[in-house]
């Protein structure tokens, strides 16, 4: 890793110098760059004077040839169709209806208007908008093509990419909101009755098995976007503004604590850029089993809820009357309130004659295997473990707090790469997908062909964007295939000048082929985006574990025990109370 981070530093600062050599790095002088021989004469061909004269503003360095050449090859490997040419035409002639709009409500006149569009636009005349707006189409096609030949039907290359680079999880998720802050440090949060009762209420729903996940998420989450679709919440990716302890959460656990995580595959596990600092972190704590939610500690809360007065019906006082001391508040922080993510386990199955059948063992379950002890099971939606986080974003009307409970339809990082590129393929017909429901992404929860299209269009869209230097590779694709098919050639005798580089250090310059020194502009800027984007997720991760540890440390030395709420809860007495925060009493903590 080590390694890697100084490789791709060195890049991230050569990209710069590659991308903005001098002002420009190649004399003005006669002769043409680039030509495409298509048939007995030249079909197209760029000039040093093209370049200066439409690209030189708009760019500097490599970038300004790379540009050029790249509208060259797209204009000379697409043809521009009727169609192409009338939408061009249509939208010149909307931009002049715009002009004499603005000119109308402005109080000015038409030319200048209309300049000003041109202007925005980086064009001169109408006619130089009109080839613009061709431009666009062509390039569209080009995209288009490119994604039917990569991306398409039988390959899946553009799909397997996803799923590698961005690991995307198909989760389904309940949310259930509470009052507490998010400044609460793990161990001073308050919540209402209701909101305990709710808490409680959802889990042991989940535990009984007599209903789906996706229907108590309908009828409890808090989440009102997933809970209308049975729970099921947005595909979660690298990129995607899940909150750490839920995104981060299900990273750390399938790559550390499920007990498949030897299935792990090593791309994808490098492509969420997990730190040493959180993979020792997560370790440790899967050693320590700090990740267990007792059951019946959950139940023993529900018996205190309301508990906020003494017998005599005097207030619990304690610190000015501070809520925390309440029992439901005790136990909602011991059980709750750690932002860890954490599993709901019990050696007990049976509450009052009647089996939790949602609770199942390691044999039921693989990802449990070395989670659970002896005769222990955890709660599980089918054959996936549920997993409970504590996070939120903000405060009151500015955000929300709550619990999650989340099952990982689909893991990004133990499925192998064939299970997932079936389960996100969204090539199939309707009829297809009609018949295998629940199997796939597209007919998950749905049976309505408008569902199926949207769903398919929604991961098609996902594979297509998800690089955002696709152009680069879609430059490569049709310089090569220009090269075979339109005898296509750079000149090679034109020599840029670019930064060398000895052991990340500038020395000097060197002379590359044109051909050449774009390539190497290429690789360069793909490798500085990896290295920005491996430097923000690593940057993610430690923050996350320095703030679980600083909640740790504050459970450590100022969380008040389940004794304490007990002993609350028994209390008969002003001086039971006070008996309680003496020191070594149930409820006396380090300040």
């Amino acid at each position: 890793m080590k390694k890697r981070n100084l490789v791709l530093g060195m890049v991230a600062f050569m990209v710069g110098g590659l991308s903005l050599t001098a002002c420009d790095p190649v004399k003005k002088q006669e002769g043409t760059i680039l030509t495409i021989n298509n048939g007995s004469e030249i079909a197209h061909g760029i000039t040093v004077d093209d370049i200066f004269n439409k690209y030189i503003t708009k760019s500097t360095g490599i970038s300004t040839y790379y540009n050029a050449i790249s509208e060259v090859i797209i204009r000379a490997s697409i043809k521009e169709t009727p169609e192409i040419t009338t939408d061009a035409k249509q939208r010149v002639n909307q931009a002049k209806d715009d002009a004499k709009s603005n000119a109308s409500t402005n109080g000015t006149k038409y030319d200048d208007e209309l300049d000003k569009i041109l202007q925005s636009k980086g064009v001169e005349t109408l006619k130089e908008l009109q080839d613009l707006y061709v431009y666009e189409k062509l390039k569209e096609k080009a995209r288009n093509d490119y994604f039917d030949q990569n991306g398409g039907k039988g390959t899946f290359g553009l799909l397997k990419e996803y799923i590698n680079q961005k690991v995307p999880y198909h989760i389904s998720h309940i949310l259930i909101n509470v009052s507490a802050s998010s400044t609460d440090s793990g161990y001073k949060g308050q919540i209402t009755e209701s909101e305990a009762t709710k808490l409680i209420g959802t889990i042991k729903r989940l535990a009984r098995g007599n209903e789906t996940f996706g229907s108590v998420a309908q009828s409890l989450s808090g989440d009102s976007s997933s809970a209308e679709k049975f729970g099921e919440g947005d595909i979660v990716t690298v990129d995607t503004g899940y909150v750490n302890e839920f995104k981060l959460g299900l990273y750390a656990f399938d790559s550390i604590f499920n007990g498949k995580a030897s299935n792990v595959d090593e791309t994808r596990l490098e492509s969420i850029h997990m730190t040493d600092n959180a993979k020792n972190y997560f370790t440790a704590k899967k050693t320590s089993k700090d990740y267990k939610i007792d059951f019946q500690e959950i139940l023993d809360m529900e018996k205190v809820a309301s508990k906020e007065k003494l017998p005599t019906g005097e207030s619990i006082d304690i610190n000015n009357n501070d809520a925390t001391y309440y029992p439901r508040n005790i136990y909602f922080n011991n059980l709750f309130n750690s932002h860890q993510v954490s599993l709901i386990t019990t050696k007990n199955k049976v509450v009052n004659g009647i089996e939790q059948k949602a609770f199942k063992n390691a044999t039921e379950v693989p990802a449990l295997a070395g989670l659970l002890d002896d005769g222990e099971y955890a709660l599980c939606s089918g054959t996936n473990p549920i997993l409970v986080v504590r996070s939120g974003s903000g405060d009151g009307d500015s955000g929300y707090q709550g619990i999650f409970f989340i099952v990982a339809e689909k893991s990004g990082l133990i499925e192998n790469t064939e299970t997932l590129t079936t389960y996100y393929d969204y090539t199939k017909t309707v009829e297809e997908y009609s018949k295998s429901i629940g199997t796939m992404y597209v007919n998950f929860n749905q049976q309505e062909n408008k569902d199926y299209r949207q769903r398919a269009s929604k991961i098609e869209s996902a594979v297509k964007n998800y690089d955002s230097l696709i152009d680069s590779s879609i430059f490569t694709y049709y310089l090569e295939k220009g090269k075979t098919e339109l005898n296509l050639k750079i000149n090679d005798e034109i020599k840029v000048e670019v930064p060398k580089y000895v052991n990340g250090k500038r020395d000097g310059v060197e002379y590359l082929t044109l051909e050449n020194a774009i390539n190497q502009y290429l690789i360069n800027t793909r490798m500085y985006k990896e290295y920005t984007t491996q430097n923000s997720m690593e940057k993610t991760w430690n923050e996350f574990v320095d703030s679980l540890q600083i909640i740790d440390q504050n459970r450590e030395n100022r969380l008040l025990s389940i004794d304490c709420a007990k002993s609350i809860n028994a209390a008969t007495s002003k001086e039971d109370i006070n008996n309680l925060t003496k020191k070594g009493g149930a409820c006396s903590v380090t300040k």
